[in-house]
């Protein structure tokens, strides 16, 4: 699920519009996300925290972008060339 995903159910299930007042969708961001940080919490779900992503390197290319999932690097590895 995304973001937007759980906002449209929580819009629905609360009876408010697709695009409710802007004081509305940030009190039910800031649930969601103390409601994922209480999840992520629990015995056994560290696995979701640390993740790995790939992704292709290019010679002569100093910078990259990563998708917005990846809030932290914690290791980056070169493995192919020297």
């Amino acid at each position: 699920m995304t973001l937007g995903t759980l906002e449209s159910d929580l819009y629905r299930r609360l009876n408010f519009d697709s695009a409710p007042a802007t004081a509305v969708t940030t009190r039910l961001r800031a649930y969601l996300n103390e409601t994922q940080r209480d999840l992520l919490s629990e015995p056994g779900m560290e696995t979701l925290l640390n993740g790995t992503a790939t992704f292709a390197s290019v010679a002569s290319t100093p910078q990259y972008s990563l998708p917005q999932s990846v809030a932290r690097i914690k290791k980056i590895f070169e493995i192919t060339n020297d």
